[in-house]
């Protein structure tokens, strides 16, 4: 028999909010990936003579101690490979996948579990007999790059080893290169109705983060995450201004309508804008582009004044009409941490 119980969603970015106030006890450079995954940077703690395995078999005990819930966290040396590890053992687990060794520990993996092969890339990888991690690092450079483009590239350096890839954090010095927002669904979208509303106010909150820092963006990027938890990722760039949220969440959808196959229902959904400029800085609207210039700024007033009520009363004191179709979230009280 099934037994179906009511999400709490609530509850859920509450905890995520609270175990990243708990990671920045030990680093400043805690990088969100989705909701409930974070990328720590923990270089300096590890100088000081703490080894890595160490140190997450305390943030692992240390979570299930003050907030009563698991974790699984992957231990390497980039980014592509601690996330690989994160997903090797669930729900309570360290994975350390060192450099010495890292080939012994993920080459005969499923190169489906590689970050960023969702069910499209490992199929035409699939297709050409490469069904391992290892398959893809020992195959030719140029004849990836050839079968999947610039992401062929990154995908076969990534098998290699090759990731230098900060960790960032928004308090970060650095000039942001992208900005975006990813959710998970308290229930899984069936079709592209479903999902737009959360496309819409993924969208408004990306679009209020680059006006507040005057940056806008010629690329966009969508992943979407099925019922099963994997992954597909699509980006589009062009000469388009990728500010304000009606021009954001009207590509994301096209995307999305083009390119998902809606085999499974969609668990989760983000957003990134990425190639970033500084809107303050000299533009030049493209030949005929100008009245979607114009359209596109009165939306950013809109975005702006939103921004503005909500900060000053409250998330919930001025919304647009889609959050009218979004499913209610019965509040829920966060435990205090023991």
């Amino acid at each position: 028999s099934i037994v179906f119980v009511p999400p709490h969603f609530e509850l859920y970015e509450a905890y995520s909010r609270e175990l990243r106030r708990y990671y920045g006890r030990y680093t400043p450079l805690v990088e969100p990936f989705g909701l409930d995954e974070c990328w720590l940077d923990l270089t300096d703690n590890v100088r000081h003579g703490t080894s890595a395995e160490e140190l997450a078999e305390t943030i692992r005990t240390d979570i299930k101690r003050i907030f009563d819930i698991t974790v699984s966290i992957g231990v390497s040396f980039n980014k592509v490979f601690a996330k690989l590890g994160s997903d090797m053992k669930k729900p309570d687990a360290v994975t350390y996948i060192p450099y010495e060794s890292f080939r012994e520990k993920i080459w005969h993996l499923p190169v489906s579990d590689l970050l960023d092969v969702g069910r499209a890339t490992a199929r035409r990888l699939r297709d050409v007999g490469i069904v391992r991690i290892g398959q893809l690092a020992q195959a030719r450079r140029e004849g990836i790059a050839k079968l999947l483009g610039k992401n062929g590239a990154r995908l076969w350096m990534w098998a290699n080893g090759y990731d230098d890839s900060p960790v960032l954090s928004e308090t970060h010095t650095r000039a942001r290169q992208s900005l975006g927002h990813g959710t998970t669904l308290p229930a899984d979208a069936t079709c592209l109705a479903q999902l737009r509303p959360w496309i819409m106010s993924l969208a408004e909150r990306i679009a209020i983060g680059l006006q507040g820092e005057s940056l806008a963006g010629h690329g966009i990027q969508v992943y979407v995450r099925d019922a099963l938890l994997r992954f597909e990722t699509y980006q589009y760039r062009d000469d388009s201004r990728y500010e304000a949220s009606e021009s954001i969440a009207k590509a994301a959808l096209g995307i999305i309508a083009q390119r998902y196959s809606w085999d499974l229902p969609v668990h989760g959904v983000g957003i990134r804008i990425y190639d970033l400029f500084d809107t303050r800085a000299p533009y030049q609207n493209v030949l005929f582009k100008h009245l979607d210039a114009e359209r596109n700024a009165r939306v950013c007033r809109i975005d702006s004044v939103v921004a503005s009520v909500q900060e000053k009363y409250g998330a919930t004191a001025l919304s647009r009409g889609f959050n009218l179709a979004m499913p209610a979230i019965q509040p829920s009280t966060f435990p205090k941490p023991r």
